[in-house]
């Protein structure tokens, strides 16, 4: 099988991540991010922290859509997968995604508000799956989950922080900005200067379920203030699930062209509903 239901899960949920392992062996032809980073040397604030994260979301509001091709790869215990993609991205609306392997569409993906509905064109399946369990099953912080995908799509912060329950401090050359919202602690590292994020953490304080978000190699993209993450990777601890990663390498990235999807379900696949 080439792609799991375990796996595709992991996919549709936290499909972006750091730069892949194929960049990282030396196959990828992306742009180095612009810029030399900037060690953090003097503290800033917990609120300085977020309003500079803040600014980023405004920067970003103007992005009413996206597509763009991907080189995949996940890994998890016992399996390794690598495929191409293409994404679509509508604010507010869905995540379109599919997957290839050999040339051959391997699953087709679609997250709406409440849902996401997946094809897997090798069993014939199609399934359905309620956000609200998914977040459950990933012990995801309460919320939102389609907002917290789509900002993870933009690069952007998943969880504003509360500036009264907020700390800030500088590990490893860059400034971190923490909170606890029971159970849950998160954490956001960002680069002085810039203060692009570049790492976002959040664990499950009961069972040390932990989900991790790399951010990098950021470019200038059309005429959007600020810089995009091209390269990403997701980095999932459970007991339940053990460990699972997933990079993604995005180029040809346009917004705002009006993009078209289709998704439609064979008479003779299986339905599946959990």
């Amino acid at each position: 099988m080439l792609l799991d239901r375990k796996y595709l899960i992991v996919f549709t949920l936290f499909c972006f991540g750091l730069l892949p392992s194929s960049y990282q062996k030396g196959c990828s032809s992306a742009k180095a991010s612009v810029g030399a980073p900037r060690p953090a040397t003097d503290m800033r604030s917990a609120d300085f922290l977020q309003k500079k994260l803040t600014q980023r979301q405004n920067e970003m509001s103007s992005v009413q859509s996206l597509t763009a091709r991907a080189r995949i790869y996940s890994e998890s215990e016992g399996m390794n997968i690598s495929a191409s993609a293409n994404i679509i991205w509508i604010r507010d609306s869905i995540i379109w995604m599919n997957a290839k392997k050999f040339g051959l569409e391997a699953m087709r993906v679609l997250i709406t508000r409440d849902s996401v509905y997946a094809l897997n064109r090798l069993e014939k399946t199609c399934s359905v799956t309620s956000l609200a369990s998914l977040r459950l099953r990933f012990s995801l912080p309460e919320g939102d989950v389609f907002d917290l995908l789509q900002k993870t799509v933009l690069g952007l912060p998943a969880i504003n922080f509360k500036s009264n329950n907020s700390k800030s401090d500088i590990v490893e050359s860059m400034h971190r900005l923490k909170s606890d919202f029971d159970p849950f602690s998160g954490e956001y590292r960002i680069e002085e200067g810039s203060f692009l994020l570049k790492n976002e953490v959040f664990v499950k304080k009961t069972d040390n379920t932990t989900i991790a978000i790399k951010f990098d190699k950021h470019q200038k993209i059309n005429n959007v203030p600020g810089l995009f993450s091209y390269f990403r990777r997701v980095d999932a601890f459970s007991t339940e699930y053990g460990k699972q990663g997933v990079d993604i390498d995005m180029e040809d990235v346009q917004i705002n062209t009006k993009p078209t999807f289709k998704f439609e379900v064979p008479d003779h696949y299986e339905k599946i509903r959990k």
